[in-house]
């Protein structure tokens, strides 16, 4: 990464086993969307986001080809 480089992996884990390859996946900071992906053919999915304070709540959603949405999901930045 370069010097003065503001961005951060996200790696978490949605737990949605049902969301199939395609689903996109999006990543608020509130009403802010900071990020958003597609998972790949096994499911999983890697974004790439601006670095976030330690103890920000973001919430992770992910929305199917069909247009069904998941639950939010809150994860903590550590």
């Amino acid at each position: 990464m370069r010097p003065g480089c503001q961005q951060s992996n996200l790696f978490i884990k949605i737990g949605d086993r049902k969301a199939e390859a395609g689903s996109t996946v999006y990543i608020y900071n509130g009403v802010t969307l900071i990020g958003h992906t597609v998972k790949d053919k096994y499911g999983k999915f890697k974004a790439t986001i601006k670095v976030q304070k330690k103890g920000k709540l973001l919430e992770v959603s992910v929305l199917d080809k069909a247009r069904n949405q998941s639950k939010v999901k809150v994860v903590k930045v550590y």
